[in-house]
């Protein structure tokens, strides 16, 4: 998995104080400018013009553009929070949004994977569609099974075929919403957002 702009920057942050070894890292972002120095400056001198070398490639992305200018007061934090929150659990479906899931693409450039894109409301990433589609099945299987309705109402065997839809419908929509749960990345965003501060520190 390519690695995010939060992965890059604890790169360089866990860089040990080993003067060649941070040398070696950082000219993968500083080119050879590193070396041609006639006087070397410290490592932590490295270091930050790193990451700012690292930050301002990402400069494509909106949210870190907005979070750098703290436009609106928005930071890396507060963008992702509010994608949770409309994303919310799971249990219903939502309909495709382009425009969110820009959002999110941005954010995971960031960040990570989050799991909060959404799809459609027949996309089996939700409680209720797998829950639905499991109850259609074993309804259908047991449609089939009688003649008429009256004598499926009327027989247990239909009766035992339609609980067996809830309950696989239940476990199936259940797993569903698990295996979609939006990943939480306050953490990654956070550290992020204090990276900022320290190397674009507010005027």
């Amino acid at each position: 998995m390519e690695k995010t702009l939060c992965d890059r920057l604890r790169e360089i942050d866990e860089i040990s104080t080993s003067f060649s070894k941070s040398r070696a890292v950082l000219t993968t972002y500083l080119g050879d400018s590193v070396a041609e120095r006639a006087i070397p400056l410290t490592p932590q001198d490295d270091i930050v013009a790193a990451q700012r070398v690292l930050l301002d490639r990402y400069k494509g992305n909106q949210v870190l553009t907005d979070a750098i200018r703290i436009e609106d007061k928005r930071t890396v934090t507060t963008v992702h929070d509010a994608l949770v929150q409309l994303r919310g659990r799971g249990i219903l479906p939502r309909r495709k949004d382009p425009e969110y899931n820009d959002r999110v693409k941005q954010v995971e450039e960031l960040v990570g994977d989050t799991n909060l894109q959404t799809s459609s409301f027949l996309a089996l990433d939700n409680f209720m569609m797998p829950f639905l589609a499991a109850n259609a099945m074993f309804q259908s299987i047991a449609g089939l099974m009688f003649a008429t309705i009256d004598e499926a109402k009327t027989n247990s065997s239909y009766m035992e075929f339609t609980a067996i839809g809830l309950l696989m419908g239940f476990v199936a929509g259940i797993l569903t919403m698990n295996a979609n749960i939006p990943r939480s990345r306050t953490a990654d965003a956070q550290y992020l957002d204090q990276k900022i501060r320290e190397l674009y520190p507010l005027q």
